[in-house]
C-alpha cells in the first residue's frame, strides 16, 4: 500500500501523473496519488481534469509554503504506510517503476532511494550548468550511492510514513534541506537501500538562478549547523572548511578567492563550466558567512 506524493509549484505535472497512472496498472497493492499545489501562480500548468482521475486527489495551498512543509502536509494527508515522494518535474525512465519499489517494501529497509538521471542531450546554454552538475554529481549508480547511504535526494524517495513524519523536523521555506534530512537518517542509523530505479529530472533552472539557489543552500546548511541541527563535518563542503581551518588557511582562502567571484560566476554560466570552480564558489560563500566579522 503506497501513497504517491507530489509537491507542485508552477510545474507541468501532467506527464508525470499520466506516466504513474499507466505504470500503476501493474501495481498489485492499493495506491493513491496525492498532489499538493503549493500556491502556484501559473494555473495553466495544473488542469482541473487531473483532480477527477481515478486514485488522484488534489490539494491546494493559497500561499507558497515551500517544498519541505508541503511534503509534510502530503505525508499527514496520506492514508497508507509507505510514501513515495516525487517532484513534479520528474519522470520515470522505465516501466515497472512503482513495482520495483513495492517489491522491496517488505525487506528490512526503512527508506529506498531510486536515484535520478538527466537526459543525454544537453539543454540550451542558459540551463547548461544545472544539467552539467546533475550529470556529473547527482546521476550516480546505486552501488556508488550506497557507499554513503545516508546522503539521499528527496526527489525520488520511498519511505515509511511514520519514519518520515518523525524525521522531517525542519519545515522552514529554505533551499537545501536534503542535507538536514540526510543527517537525521545517519543520526538515527536508519536502514537505507539505494537502488537503480531512477527518474529523469526535467526541470532545470537557469544558470544564474541555480547559482542563487546554491548560495541559499550554503546559507541554510550553515544556519542549521550553527543551531546544532546538523554536525559541522557532515557534508564534503563542511569537511573542506574544517581542513582549511586546521591549516589556518581560512582567511587566506577568503582573501584570495574574493576578487575571483565575478570571474567564477561568468565561467560557470558559460559554455564550459568547471565543477572545481563551483566547489570553490560554495566554499568561499560558506566561509565568508561563517567567519564574517
Amino acid at each position: 500500500m503506497v501513497s504517491i506524493l507530489i509537491p507542485l509549484y508552477n510545474d507541468n505535472v501532467v506527464p508525470l501523473v499520466e506516466a504513474l497512472l499507466n505504470d500503476a496498472q501493474d501495481l498489485r497493492v492499493p495506491y493513491e496519488l496525492l498532489i499538493w499545489d503549493d500556491g502556484s501562480t501559473n494555473a495553466e500548468k495544473l488542469p482541473e481534469s487531473i483532480a477527477v482521475l481515478p486514485h488522484v486527489t488534489l490539494h491546494r495551498s493559497h500561499q507558497n509554503l515551500g517544498r519541505t512543509q508541503t511534503r509534510q502536509l502530503l505525508a499527514q494527508a496520506a492514508q497508507y504506510q509507505y510514501l513515495l515522494f516525487l517532484d513534479a518535474d520528474m519522470l520515470p525512465i522505465k516501466p515497472g517503476f512503482l513495482s520495483a519499489y513495492s517489491a522491496l517494501s517488505q525487506e528490512p529497509y526503512d527508506l529506498l532511494s531510486g536515484g535520478i538521471r538527466y537526459q543525454d542531450t544537453p539543454p540550451e546554454p542558459a540551463h547548461y550548468l544545472r544539467w552539467f552538475y546533475g550529470q556529473h554529481r547527482e546521476a550516480k549508480p546505486a552501488a556508488q550511492r550506497q557507499q554513503n547511504p545516508y546522503f539521499v535526494i528527496s526527489s525520488n524517495l520511498w519511505v515509511k510514513r511514520d519514519l518520515f513524519l518523525a524525521l522531517n523536523k525542519v519545515l522552514e521555506h529554505q533551499y537545501g534541506l536534503d542535507n538536514v534530512f540526510s543527517f537525521q537518517l545517519q543520526k538515527e542509523q536508519i536502514a537505507v537501500l539505494h537502488l537503480d530505479n531512477p527518474v529523469y529530472h526535467l526541470g532545470l533552472e537557469e544558470n544564474k538562478s541555480y547559482l542563487q539557489k546554491t548560495k541559499s543552500a550554503v546559507k541554510t546548511l550553515l544556519s542549521h549547523e550553527q543551531n546544532g541541527v546538523i554536525s559541522d563535518d557532515f557534508t564534503p563542503l563542511q569537511s573542506a572548511a574544517k581542513t582549511l581551518n586546521r591549516w589556518r588557511m581560512t582567511l587566506v582562502f577568503i582573501w584570495v578567492t574574493n576578487p575571483l567571484m565575478d570571474f567564477i560566476e561568468r565561467q560557470l554560466c558559460g559554455p564550459r563550466p568547471r565543477l572545481l570552480y563551483l566547489d570553490i564558489y560554495k566554499l568561499h560563500h560558506y566561509l565568508a558567512l561563517k567567519y564574517r566579522s
